[in-house]
């Protein structure tokens, strides 16, 4: 649905980062995070960690590309470190790259699964539809 601005938090050892808000449309929910509820059409922000170097923000490598009006798959978790601090929502893509597959054809895709899997295996490992 949206990738919005990137919002600036200190870790604790004073490094600037950018976390850059992902909001997602839930069409599957086969996991609520932590007793938080979602079904379809809902609206779900994560973000993605970037640092901040000379007022540019750096994506890490390892943060998976999304592009607005794509079907994902994606396997999220929370932290208490970003932009919320302690007990926000700080929700972020667990494993990176491997945590989001694209889906095309029926199919998952990622870095892992270049040849695809089923959609129900993917979402078998606890994760929202999109």
């Amino acid at each position: 649905m949206d990738v919005g601005k990137p919002v600036d938090w200190h870790d604790n050892v004073g490094i600037t980062h950018g976390a850059i808000p992902i909001t997602i449309e839930i069409v599957t929910n086969t996991k609520n995070v932590e007793g938080e509820s979602y079904k379809r059409g809902d609206s779900f922000t994560f973000y993605l960690d970037s640092e901040k170097i000379d007022d540019k923000y750096y994506i890490s490598s390892h943060e998976p590309e999304f592009e607005i009006g794509e079907d994902i798959v994606v396997h999220v978790g929370k932290s208490h470190l970003g932009p919320m601090g302690e007990g926000g929502d700080n929700y972020f893509v667990e494993l990176g790259d491997f945590g989001k597959y694209k889906i095309t054809d029926q199919k998952a895709y990622n870095e892992k699964h270049r040849e695809g899997k089923s959609i129900e295996d993917a979402l078998k490992e606890s994760g929202f539809g999109m």
